[in-house]
């Protein structure tokens, strides 16, 4: 199965999943702040499942901004882990559930974002491109 196609099933899936769950899930008593960031989630995945079909037609700008995305899902994580951290009453003491519940977020963007710069991924897509399907 090649690549183009994994990723492909893998974003359209999991960010039309992941962008329903947040939808079904959101509380109608929340602050704007929190409002404004679930509305700005559901656009990212929005944004990233309708890269399900250039990623499937192998265009190398659908990779490139596939790798835009996750990384944009790993800066708020950073954000707020060091956020968390720094209200510790004694600056940033961290105890290990914090460590184990940050590290289980970053496991998966992690995992995605290696495989998009995987050589393989890229020979695949850079090769779409040139035989100019």
């Amino acid at each position: 199965m090649p690549w183009r196609l994994i990723l492909a099933l893998f974003v359209g899936t999991a960010s039309v999943l992941f962008g329903l769950s947040i939808l079904l899930l959101m509380d109608s008593p929340t602050s704007s702040l929190v409002r404004t960031s679930q509305f700005g989630l559901i656009a990212l995945c929005g944004a990233s499942a309708l890269l399900a079909y250039p990623l499937w037609a192998g265009r190398y700008w659908a990779l490139l901004a596939l790798r835009f995305l996750v990384l944009l899902t790993v800066v708020p994580v950073v954000v707020l882990s060091i956020a968390d951290f720094g209200h510790a009453q004694g600056g940033l003491s961290t105890n290990l559930g914090d460590l184990a519940f940050y590290g289980s977020l970053f496991t998966i963007p992690m995992f995605v974002l290696a495989v998009l710069f995987h050589p393989n991924v890229i020979q695949e897509f850079r090769h779409q491109n040139v035989s100019g399907s």
